[in-house]
């Protein structure tokens, strides 16, 4: 079983433990493969703990045999040691997670198993929305190193750019690009002309045929605390379908709450240009009184949390 959590204080107990252990090297026949992830000896010299995380980070894979592709299959070894490796970001600068990265993809581009694996868990882990370690700013690390490495197959590379680029909009702290929509009696708006009650606002792009968007949307259907807050004109709710089947979307307006508005991009430019990442639904974001970004791609408990 993958720990998601793993501590710099036990990183730094398992450097201590090492004492003089000789360092892992490459399979060798009637050699024993590790079974765990094996770290680099930190210099012992090194007692500041920031000096130490950042040998860590930048040596990390030094002790990782890339061409045994029997490791790759072996969680407790390769899987856990890269979710190790991305937990520390919360703990190093990102100078020396970049580095870290950067290591990590030029020692695994001779080796397109390896290369092709640790790709995979670098979106597993970190783009995946359902992921608990889902962070977007730390997947573009990732995707800028790989995108920088030759051994990049062009398919993974323009996939990566348009990720990035993607990734760029709408950032937390950046104002929310404007699209615009058609309300059910016919009329066009804008997000940024639609009235506000107040200085919150959640935007849920959805889609009414997707039964999984409609049952995560239940979390805030039937929140108490959300519609005494919604009745009270202290947030106001903008649901965008983007599909653009009219028909549809007027065929499932009553499966919403009349407190929230619902509208359709008519033009489905916020899927099309595109103007939000879309790629998981429903997508929900948190915006203050001047849609300014204060949540992206967002879950239910997350917005009803800040909203406290």
């Amino acid at each position: 079983m993958i720990k998601y959590a793993y501590t710099f204080l036990t990183v730094l107990l398992l450097m201590a433990c090492q004492g003089n252990q000789q360092p892992a090297q490459a399979q060798t026949p009637g050699k024993a493969r590790p079974t765990e992830f094996v770290f680099p000896q930190i210099p012992q010299t090194m007692t500041d703990p920031a000096e130490r995380l950042s040998f860590l980070m930048r040596h990390y894979w030094t002790e990782y045999d890339f061409a045994d592709t029997v490791l790759l299959s072996i969680s407790e070894v390769t899987e856990q040691g890269f979710v190790n490796f991305i937990n520390l970001f919360d703990h190093a600068t990102e100078a020396d997670s970049r580095a870290g990265i950067d290591s990590l993809v030029r020692r695994a581009a001779p080796h397109p198993e390896a290369f092709r694996y640790l790709l995979d868990q670098s979106e597993k882990y970190l783009y995946d929305t359902d992921s608990p370690m889902y962070n977007e700013d730390r997947y573009v690390w990732m995707a800028e190193a790989f995108v920088q490495s030759p051994a990049t197959p062009i398919g993974d590379r323009m996939r990566l750019k348009f990720r990035i680029d993607l990734a760029a909009k709408n950032r937390v702290g950046s104002q929310a690009a404007d699209f615009t929509f058609v309300s059910p009696d016919g009329k066009a708006g804008t997000l940024y002309t639609h009235p506000l009650r107040s200085d919150r606002l959640v935007v849920v792009f959805y889609d009414p045929d997707c039964g999984h968007c409609l049952e995560i949307l239940q979390d805030l259907w039937t929140s108490s605390s959300f519609n005494a807050m919604l009745n009270e004109g202290k947030v106001d709710v903008l649901a965008v379908y983007t599909e653009g089947d009219e028909a549809l979307w007027r065929e499932k307006l009553g499966h919403f709450p009349a407190n929230w508005t619902v509208v359709m991009d008519k033009k489905t430019e916020v899927r099309d240009l595109p103007l939000y990442d879309l790629r998981s639904m429903p997508a929900i974001y948190l915006l203050d009184g001047n849609h300014k970004v204060l949540l992206k791609q967002t879950a239910p408990a997350q917005v009803l949390e800040a909203l406290k």
